[in-house]
């Protein structure tokens, strides 16, 4: 509806009661400052809403109770310094939803049940020094979730039982010393998880135990005192994987489809 209005700087008040829709609304519009509070009750896809708003400096107060899809939101909102995530109880994929947001520093989602998808939430948020997901019980894939955190010392990951798509997950969190536990048992690639983690001593009692590709793991992992137990005898190691990895930058290109999987899986909204 505006996407590239990069001169319009606040948006007036309008009736929004029956959009269920609002992806890309404001995309690229670089100097807008001041969003209205909307009636979003019935919107159910924010996808890019804000992307690029690089002069926004908090988030907008709107009802995202609805909300399912809210991939990249705030991508490249880099005036962003805090994100307090309330009321996203039916969001099921958040992926990118914050990635490039160079100046966010901390962020809590505190209660998300029905979230399968965060792949690249945080992803080169340089300056986050403290993440938080409480209550993901239905998290699935978490793929270079903080990736390039370079600042990040504190995270959580709360009540997760279904993750199994971790690569790169923190990957680039140089500063980053202790791992939260999640369950792992699901996971069968950890493929860069932890590369570049040069504060890391050691992991959590995580179980490794079906995992068949550790590549790159944990390359450049300088700190590390301890290297966990692989049971599973068909572990697949590959040298030289940091330099060919899956989520290389630019372009982001993880190992799932995330066109035709991620994105779309259980939803009809077009993305």
């Amino acid at each position: 509806m505006f996407k590239g209005c990069r001169k319009l700087q606040h948006v007036p008040d309008f009736n929004t009661e029956n959009v269920v829709s609002m992806d890309y609304m404001f995309a690229d519009c670089v100097s807008l400052c001041r969003i209205p509070r909307f009636n979003t009750s019935m919107t159910f896809n924010v996808e890019g809403m804000f992307q690029n708003c690089s002069a926004l400096k908090e988030l907008p107060e709107l009802d995202t109770s609805r909300v399912k899809i809210f991939t990249k939101t705030f991508d490249g909102c880099t005036s962003l310094a805090e994100a307090n995530l309330v009321g996203m109880q039916d969001a099921e994929n958040i992926q990118f939803m914050f990635s490039n947001c160079t100046s966010l520093e901390r962020a809590v989602f505190y209660n998300i049940p029905k979230v399968a998808y965060a792949d690249g939430v945080f992803m080169n948020c340089v300056s986050l020094k403290q993440a938080m997901f409480f209550n993901v019980p239905e998290l699935e894939t978490a793929a270079a979730l903080f990736k390039n955190c370079s600042a990040l010392t504190v995270c959580e990951i709360c009540n997760s039982r279904k993750i199994s798509v971790v690569d790169r997950m923190f990957s680039g969190c140089s500063l980053l010393e202790k791992i939260p536990y999640f369950d792992t048992s699901r996971v069968l690639n950890l493929c860069g998880m932890f590369e570049g983690c040069r504060s890391l001593r050691r992991l959590p009692d995580f179980n490794f135990n079906g995992i068949k590709h550790i590549n790159g793991a944990f390359n450049g992992c300088d700190s590390l005192e301890s290297f966990p137990v692989f049971k599973d005898q068909t572990v697949v190691i590959t040298e030289n994987s940091s330099s060919t990895g899956d989520y290389s930058d630019p372009p982001y290109k993880p190992i799932l489809d995330l066109n035709k999987t991620s994105f779309t899986k259980n939803h009809d909204g077009k993305l």
